[in-house]
C-alpha cells in the first residue's frame, strides 16, 4: 500500500536485548509519532517496547539502567505481553479496525514469517486521528512573584523570563497549542499587564486565553477556584516548568484510566557522598559506599477531572498537592504518569543559566 512508502527504515527502531533502558528511551524519542523501539536478540526479533511499557518500566525499576530484556519480562506479564500485528496483505479498513478495536498508538506490520516491515501510527490510517487534548482545558500557574529568582525578576513575572530567546510561557502556551489545546487560562498575580500585553486573546497562537487574576496570592491551587466552567477536563501547568512531556499523551492516559487526578511525575537521583550503614540495632550488618536513592517525584503537570473541581470550595488559599491528598482520602482515582521526557523546574538562578543551553524540540 502507498502509505508504506512513506515509513522510515525500521532499522533505526532496533535496539539489543543487552541495551539499558536509556537507550529505549533515546530510541523511541528518535522514533517520533511510532514512539517504540524494537527489541532484538541475535538479530532475531524479540518484542515491541512502547513509550507505556516503558513508563511502566520506570514506576517498577525507578531507573534507567534495566536492560531491554528486564523490560521485556515485566510486559510478558501484563495483559498484552506480545506486540498486536497486521499482515502486509491486510487492507486499510482493516488496520484501522485494528487500531479501533485494540485502542493503539502504533501497529506492527510483519511479513507472512512475522518479521517486522513497518510501524504505523493513527496518522498513517486516519488523515485527522484522535486528539485528546482537544477535550480538555490548560491553566497556567504564573502568578508567583519568583523571589528566589532576584534580581532577575524585579521587573518581570518569572514565567516571562526568556530561555533561548523565548519567553518561557511563550514556550508553554505554544506547547499547549501544539497538543491540541483550544483554551487555556493564564493565572497571574505579580506584574500580570506584562502577560496580558504579551498574549492579548490568545488570537496568534490559535488558541483562546483567558486570565483568572489573583488580587492575593492563592497558592498553587487557589486559582482554581475562579474557574467559571468546572465541567470540563483541566490541564494544570506550573508556568516554571521546561519540558518536552507529550501532553496529548499525557491527556490520552488521563481519560484511558479514567482519574480523577493523574500526575506527570519525573525520576530523581539523590546521591549521598558517604558510605551508609545499614544495622540492626547497634549491630552493623553492611557498608554501601555513596548509594544512590531513586524518586519519582512531583513534576507540577496534572490533569484534573470535574468530579474532583466539583469538589473546590471557597479557600482562598490552598496548595494543589492539598487537593490531591483530598482527593486520595475520599478514594479518588489518582494516577501517576511516569516521564522520560526532558524536565526542568526553573525556580532558581541557577536552573535558568542550565535552561539556557538546553532545546526541547
Amino acid at each position: 500500500m502507498d502509505f508504506f512508502n512513506a515509513r522510515d527504515s525500521i532499522q533505526r527502531l532496533q535496539v539489543q536485548v543487552d541495551d539499558k533502558l536509556v537507550k529505549v528511551i533515546d530510541t523511541i524519542q528518535a522514533s517520533g509519532s511510532m514512539a517504540c523501539a524494537l527489541v532484538y536478540k541475535n538479530h532475531e526479533f524479540v518484542n515491541l517496547l512502547t513509550d507505556g511499557d516503558v513508563r511502566r518500566a520506570l514506576i517498577e525499576y525507578k531507573s534507567l539502567d534495566v536492560s531491554a530484556m528486564e523490560v521485556v519480562k515485566q510486559k510478558l506479564k501484563s495483559d498484552r505481553g506480545l506486540p498486536i500485528t497486521a499482515s502486509i496483505d491486510s487492507s486499510l479498513s482493516e488496520m484501522r479496525s485494528i487500531f479501533k478495536n485494540h485502542n493503539l498508538r502504533q501497529l506492527l506490520v510483519t511479513d507472512k514469517e512475522g518479521n517486522p516491515l513497518a510501524i504505523l501510527t493513527q496518522q498513517d490510517v486516519w488523515a485527522t486521528p484522535k486528539k485528546y487534548a482537544t477535550l480538555v482545558h490548560a491553566l497556567v500557574m504564573a502568578g508567583g512573584f519568583g523571589t528566589r529568582m532576584r534580581p532577575l525578576t524585579n521587573n518581570m513575572p518569572k514565567p516571562m523570563l526568556p530561555v533561548n530567546g523565548v519567553p518561557l510561557l511563550e514556550t508553554i502556551v505554544t506547547q499547549l497549542a501544539s497538543a491540541g489545546i483550544v483554551k487555556v487560562y493564564i493565572s497571574t498575580h505579580y506584574l500580570p499587564n506584562m502577560i496580558v500585553n504579551h498574549f492579548g486573546n490568545g488570537s496568534r497562537f490559535n488558541l483562546e486565553i483567558e486570565y483568572l487574576h489573583e488580587t492575593e496570592p492563592m497558592g498553587t491551587g487557589g486559582s482554581l477556584t475562579l474557574l467559571k466552567d468546572k465541567s470540563t477536563d483541566i490541564l494544570v501547568i506550573n508556568g516554571d516548568i521546561y519540558t518536552n512531556l507529550d501532553l496529548e499523551h499525557f491527556c490520552g492516559y488521563h481519560f484511558q484510566k479514567q482519574a480523577d487526578i493523574s500526575i506527570a511525575t519525573s525520576l530523581h537521583l539523590v546521591s549521598i557522598p558517604f558510605g551508609v550503614v545499614e544495622s540492626i540495632g547497634a549491630k552493623v550488618l553492611d557498608i554501601i559506599e555513596k548509594p544512590t536513592s531513586r524518586f519519582l517525584i512531583n513534576s507540577g503537570i496534572y490533569v484534573l477531572s470535574p468530579s474532583v473541581l466539583m469538589y473546590l470550595n471557597e479557600m482562598k488559599q490552598f496548595d494543589i498537592t492539598e487537593l490531591i491528598k483530598q482527593t486520595i482520602n475520599r478514594d479518588g482515582a489518582v494516577y501517576q504518569f511516569p516521564m522520560y521526557e526532558r524536565w526542568m523546574d526553573i525556580g532558581q538562578i541557577e536552573q535558568y543559566r542550565k535552561a539556557q543551553i538546553v532545546t526541547y524540540e
